[in-house]
């Protein structure tokens, strides 16, 4: 064999090597940054969304979900939307059945997000103490390649709804979520700001190429750790076994 062609066929198997090393970089590329602060979308109460642009606007608005994951989030202070405060334990992910405290997070709860006294009903009144939700980036639908992405936080009354939309796009179309335009509104029989989602027509394919090309994106987004480093001081003690999960402070709404 010639020289020349050994060399070819190493730097093949090399630049192998190198894109699945990169692949993995970019998944764990999220554990290493701050989430920026400036590009979520706000739900207030008054059943508005307060977009990063700056627009506000109270009917539905219509995006592509670029993709979504999985959080837990357990809050040890009330909410205060003028001094936010990061939680003590959390959690990201891709699968919520398999999901456990992030070994950044300040105060883990316990080894699995399954058997947390915080995830379980009735640990904070009704509710739980550890907050379920789902983010998603998103694009609106006149985005172009230098159209920032957008994170919406959905609640945990709205995660039903949420991941029956996803499971609904997969039945009718085969495709995952960014294949259509998604419409995001409000539940009219709520008293609370609750998401509803619903199919407004497959993407076009300029918009589809464009969100699927930006899921690597999403995903590095999406699993960014918040930054931990003003967190409440904690002291490290988990609710005994013998003792009612509700004596933990309860969770405010966020």
């Amino acid at each position: 064999m010639a020289t020349g062609t050994a060399v070819a066929k190493a730097k093949i198997q090399s630049l192998v090597d190198i894109n699945a090393e990169m692949a993995d970089e970019i998944a764990a590329l999220g554990n290493r940054m701050s989430a920026p602060s400036g590009d979520r979308i706000i739900v207030t109460q008054s059943k508005t969304f307060k977009l990063p642009n700056g627009q506000e606007i109270d009917g539905p608005f219509e995006a592509v979900v670029v993709d979504f994951a999985a959080a837990n989030f357990y809050y040890t202070e009330s909410f205060d939307r003028n001094n936010v405060v990061p939680p003590v334990c959390f959690s990201l992910g891709l699968e919520p059945a398999g999901m456990s405290p992030s070994g950044n997070a300040p105060d883990p709860q316990a080894g699995a997000c399954a058997g947390c006294w915080a995830n379980q009903f009735g640990s904070s009144g009704k509710g739980k103490a550890c907050q379920n939700t789902r983010l998603l980036a998103v694009l609106p639908t006149d985005a172009d390649a230098e159209t920032p992405m957008w994170i919406l936080k959905v609640s945990p009354t709205a995660i039903r709804a949420f991941d029956g939309h996803v499971a609904a796009v997969a039945r009718k179309h085969g495709k995952p979520v960014r294949a259509v335009i998604t419409s995001i509104s409000f539940s009219p029989d709520s008293e609370y700001a609750t998401l509803r989602f619903s199919e407004a027509g497959l993407a076009g394919s300029d918009l589809l190429v464009l969100a699927h090309s930006r899921k690597a994106e999403a995903l590095t987004r999406l699993l960014t750790e918040p930054d931990v480093q003003l967190a409440p001081e904690t002291k490290n003690v988990k609710a005994p076994p013998s003792r009612k999960p509700a004596a933990k402070q309860a969770t405010a709404r966020r």
